[in-house]
């Protein structure tokens, strides 16, 4: 300090010796100089470079000096640099500009700048420097190794310290995106956002776990973000679906539990002697974790045998207490199903139609002595009768072969093949119709003939 109150003294002495060397000139000029332009104000971030522009018309023989006015320190006079910074330089143009390059800003190269010109009065402009610098979020955990965590019912307490130029504004929010649940002796509170440094979760509870995030945030990117486990610690909690699990025996059967503990817990499954259940072939256990206190198990079971079926046992145990749920598997019989095919009833066979002899057609004969009507009738009776139990025959045909085309039309598409390998077809039947009509009508007309004569 003491050094650049010397070299501030040393440049007054300067510069006042200077105007008095060429006073006779100075005051003999008419033009005296000026600022062509403003010093600018800059804002940076820290780690940047700037550059202060000072333009000074019609200079003369006056000399430009820049200074550092909040701390009087002079920098540099004309282009000669009098601070011992590395960081520091200054450039001349030749005609009319000088600049004040800073490289890497700090935050302490914030404030004031004097772009000054010895003149009598002293001439001289202002520029301000603004270093900014990005949210950091300090590190006070360090003592803390296994994280924020209580008992249920308790309490934790989380800070989070940020600094930044300006200061950055400190917020807690959850990295699930649940609402952060504020607890009071009267009232429960609900924020998806708290802005604080310090947060304090009361009366906590195992819905309370999981990742809380400190944000610091200002104008100044980047946003800066820190995580906070909390941990709620409570004895294991064990829930099954179904107490009673019914399976055949020879069927594949799974049954489940689902379990909660924090810190985490040990699991197993007892079979129904109280016997620790080992993975096997036939054996499979699995655990699927929910989240980060709830925890699925399940026991699959491949072909059941009958010593399979009892109690199972799903324990769960943890430093703070221990907890069992029991599940019962029961043998149930399935309905037995006949595997014989249905019986097969063949369709009647076709009865042969008898070998009935043509009759000639009768001619007209020579006129005999009628014979007495017993004797004719008695005939007559004779020759119906034969008749009659032709064509008694013809429809007791007939009525088999209706019996057989009604087999036959229960699949129209197909013909139906009896056992002795006859096939029975619409032909068929047409052929028996055909047989039925001329049969009656030669009775019909050997009756009418008869009752002629």
């Amino acid at each position: 300090m003491n050094q650049e109150m010397e070299l501030l003294v040393l440049a007054n002495i300067l510069m006042f010796s200077t105007s008095s060397v060429y006073g006779y000139h100075l005051k003999s000029e008419t033009v005296m100089p000026e600022f062509y332009a403003p010093l600018e104000n800059l804002t940076a971030t820290q780690g940047r470079d700037v550059q202060f522009t000072c333009v000074v018309n019609h200079l003369g023989d006056y000399r430009v000096a820049w200074i550092k006015s909040d701390s009087k320190a002079i920098l540099a006079i004309h282009n000669r640099l009098v601070a011992h910074n590395s960081r520091l330089s200054v450039t001349h143009n030749g005609h009319n500009t000088w600049k004040l390059h800073i490289l890497n800003i700090q935050k302490n190269d914030s404030g004031s700048y004097m772009c000054q010109i010895n003149t009598d009065p002293m001439r001289w402009q202002l520029g301000y420097l603004n270093v900014t610098i990005p949210p950091d979020i300090l590190n006070d955990d360090e003592g803390i190794s296994d994280g924020y965590q209580a008992l249920e019912g308790g309490s934790i307490h989380l800070r989070c310290k940020a600094t930044g130029e300006p200061e950055p504004e400190v917020s807690w929010k959850r990295e699930d995106g649940k609402p952060i649940v504020l607890r009071t002796d009267k009232q429960m509170e609900f924020r998806d956002v708290v802005v604080s440094e310090n947060l304090t979760l009361s009366k906590v509870n195992r819905s309370d776990m999981g990742t809380y995030l400190c944000l610091a945030k200002s104008p100044v990117p980047p946003i800066m973000s820190k995580r906070f486990t909390v941990r709620v610690n409570f004895k294991p909690v064990v829930e099954v679906d179904k107490d009673h699990v019914g399976a055949p025996a020879g069927r594949d059967v799974k049954i489940s539990c689902k379990v909660e503990a924090s810190p985490k817990a040990t699991f197993q499954w007892l079979n129904n002697r109280g016997e620790p259940i080992m993975p096997n072939p036939r054996v499979n256990i699995t655990e699927t974790p929910i989240n980060e206190y709830t925890t699925d198990m399940e026991l699959a079971i491949k072909s059941l045998h009958k010593r399979d079926f009892g109690e199972y046992t799903c324990v769960s145990e943890n430093t703070i207490g221990r907890a069992e749920g029991k599940i019962r598997l029961i043998e149930i019989s399935l309905p037995v199903h006949s595997t014989r095919p249905p019986p097969y009833y063949p369709p009647k066979k076709e009865k042969e139609l008898p070998n009935v002899h043509k009759h000639t057609p009768h001619h007209k004969s020579t006129k005999t002595p009628h014979k007495s009507s017993k004797s004719h009738n008695s005939l007559d009776n004779n020759d119906i009768n034969t008749d009659i139990q032709s064509t008694s025959i013809s429809q007791s045909s007939s009525n088999e072969n209706y019996n057989s085309q009604s087999v036959t039309e229960y699949n129209p598409k197909f013909a139906y093949k009896p056992n002795n390998g006859a096939v029975l077809s619409s032909s068929n039947s047409s052929l028996h119709e055909f047989i039925i009509l001329y049969y009656s009508v030669l009775l019909l007309s050997r009756v009418l003939y008869t009752t002629t004569i």
